[in-house]
């Protein structure tokens, strides 16, 4: 499982700028197929900025990230994090309309990741968003139809990636997992 960050595009909430989702994901060869994040009206969301930076995992120092607020405290502690202050609690309804950029835009995904609510997020595991891979699984599938989000073409019967997926062409799903 890795945690990724997505960078925020657009938002109605000033809070967002310069500000990046977090997902938490048990299958990352999905990521080449993300199109959305769903996040829950029903949970509360903190902002939180980084006094230093964590080389480890991809932070800076004064980088802001968005995450559940019940599930931060946790994932701190699990990664030695100290040096960092919640800038704004804040109810889910507040990231209605926010949009992200692919994190992997640099390789070839230049294509906004809409945030949509999703009545499975909850605040157990993760970070309270759930990534959403439309042609990966039946509840994401079902998620984007709901939300009229693409349905893309990732992965072939073999576990290998199509032709027309940036930098991952041809590569088995599984071997994908240490690139991504």
């Amino acid at each position: 499982s890795i945690y990724v960050k997505f960078p925020i595009k657009s938002f109605q909430e000033s809070l967002f700028e310069n500000a990046n989702i977090i997902i938490w994901t048990t299958t990352p060869w999905t990521l080449p197929g993300n199109r959305a994040i769903a996040f829950s009206h029903n949970i509360k969301y903190q902002v939180i900025s980084f006094g230093e930076s964590y080389p480890e995992l991809n932070i800076r120092k004064e980088e802001k990230i968005v995450f559940s607020s019940a599930l931060f405290k946790s994932f701190a502690e699990k990664h030695g994090l100290n040096s960092f202050k919640i800038i704004k609690e804040f109810d889910g309804e507040k990231l209605k309309n926010t949009v992200c950029e692919h994190p992997f835009k640099d390789l070839g995904y230049k294509f906004d990741v809409p945030l949509f609510p999703g009545e499975h997020v909850t605040d157990e595991t993760g970070s309270g968003f759930v990534h959403i891979a439309p042609s990966h699984g039946i509840e994401d599938f079902e998620f984007g139809k709901k939300f009229n989000i693409e349905v893309p073409m990732t992965v072939d019967n073999g576990g290998i990636y199509y032709k027309n997926i940036p930098f991952f062409s041809g590569t088995h799903i599984f071997k994908a997992d240490k690139e991504i």
